[in-house]
């Protein structure tokens, strides 16, 4: 059998020792006296107390979380994440510049049959920025892909109804 909490109730004939008294009826100093009815002394004292237990357990044996304040946390909103994307951005652009221009010697360059000399943190950015017009490029064609896939879905859905 659990263990349960008792209150006076369960113990009608010692009500009157069960319940606890106020300082002033006692008779001794407030000052005097801790949370239990006690005298004070200059001798520490524990007390040992069971944990609660409920009469009734939860019978999926779940408890309630904990709310947390949502004051407490800040929002994130589009403005925010937008002004943060410009700062990093700010912060790379200024890497890229110092980069460019640490590296300014000559180098020539050949294209297609084309010949011509830059400087080489110009033609390594141009070569940068060339591979993310790539990546670029097919990461819209697959978000195309994707969109025209999720049209069809949709129209089936809407003609088997």
């Amino acid at each position: 059998m659990p263990k349960t909490n008792r209150t006076p109730e369960d113990f009608p004939e010692h009500r009157d020792s069960l319940e606890p008294q106020s300082e002033t009826k006692a008779g001794v100093d407030p000052e005097q006296v801790d949370g239990l009815g006690t005298t004070l002394d200059s001798s520490p004292a524990s007390v040992e107390t069971e944990p609660y237990v409920p009469a009734e357990p939860d019978p999926e044996g779940l408890r309630p979380l904990p709310v947390e304040d949502s004051e407490d946390r800040a929002h994130s909103t589009r403005l925010a994440r937008l002004w943060t994307a410009t700062v990093i951005s700010v912060l790379l652009l200024i890497l890229l510049i110092v980069f460019i221009a640490q590296n300014q010697n000559p180098v020539t360059v050949l294209y297609f049959g084309l010949r011509g000399e830059i400087s080489l943190g110009l033609a390594l950015f141009i070569a940068a920025l060339g591979g993310a017009l790539v990546v670029a490029a097919i990461g819209a064609a697959r978000v195309i892909q994707l969109r025209a896939s999720e049209r069809k879905k949709r129209r089936a859905e809407r003609k088997g109804r």
